[in-house]
């Protein structure tokens, strides 16, 4: 029976099927502090709602390869492909401007236009010129959903589902949780947030989303993989629109998993 089936079934919990899939592929071990700051995510997450919203979850525990690749939402899908060899450690994936992680998630195929929401944690306050953490875009640049926690002007860029790059100014930190999210029901904007606060709510109609991958650590314009980050990031999500509870819900779970690893900003 596949593992998938048996999560459905109730003979594995989602946990106990990334803890297999990362022993498959031949990673040590996590420790208990590990495994036990997993299950409080996973808990936190499924009593704020956010968990059922979620497409994937990298939560970068353990500091291989291996165990960074894996989703947690779902450890046989969506598992990341790393390209130019970014480093791996305890605190993430260290990313240093040549280097980017496929997803496998076609935005269009795999999210919805105008519920959607997007997520990373970063270690390092870098404003490297174009920057951008994760997301993609067609050839010209629209149905675009990406965003650059900090670029070199000082300015959180986003696009959410939208064809007109959003510019919050100023950003001068881009360490911690930072994301945008586009809720059902109010298609006509998104807001921009970070740790946990509602910086802006950006006013413009859902553009429907590209048939590009999203790659972590850099953005993928029509197949044209660029911009890539220079940071270390600890987490990152991809996942339908939330509520204000739920950003809120949300950066108090992640925080935590962050603190119970030894690595919150």
């Amino acid at each position: 029976m596949w593992y998938g089936q048996m999560i459905d079934q109730g003979i594995f919990t989602e946990l106990e099927s990334f803890l297999e899939r990362g022993k498959r592929l031949g990673a040590p071990d996590l420790s208990q502090a590990e495994i036990d700051a997993l299950d409080t995510l996973v808990q936190a997450k499924k009593a704020n709602g956010t968990w059922e919203k979620a497409a994937a979850i990298y939560p970068f525990v353990g500091s291989t390869s291996a165990w960074h690749s894996l989703n947690l939402k779902n450890a046989f899908k969506f598992q990341l492909v790393f390209n130019g060899s970014p480093g791996h450690s305890a605190s993430g994936v260290q990313f240093t401007g040549t280097q980017w992680a496929d997803t496998g998630i076609i935005p269009a195929n795999d999210l919805i236009g105008n519920d959607v929401s997007i997520w990373s944690y970063l270690l390092e306050n870098d404003n490297t010129l174009g920057s951008a953490t994760l997301g993609s875009a067609d050839l010209s640049n629209v149905r675009s959903l990406y965003f650059i926690a900090r670029n070199n002007d000082d300015t959180f860029r986003t696009r959410c589902s939208s064809n007109i790059t959003n510019l919050y100014s100023p950003m001068l930190d881009a360490r911690g949780y930072s994301g945008a999210s586009r809720l059902a029901g109010s298609g006509q904007e998104y807001k921009v947030v970070k740790n946990g606060v509602i910086l802006e709510i950006v006013s413009e109609a859902a553009s429907g989303l590209n048939s590009f991958e999203a790659i972590l650590g850099g953005f993928n314009i029509g197949g044209d993989k660029r911009n890539f980050l220079v940071n270390t990031m600890a987490f990152a999500e991809f996942a339908a629109g939330y509520t204000d509870a739920q950003i809120a819900a949300e950066y108090t779970a992640v925080q935590a998993f962050q603190t119970a690893l030894g690595r919150e900003v």
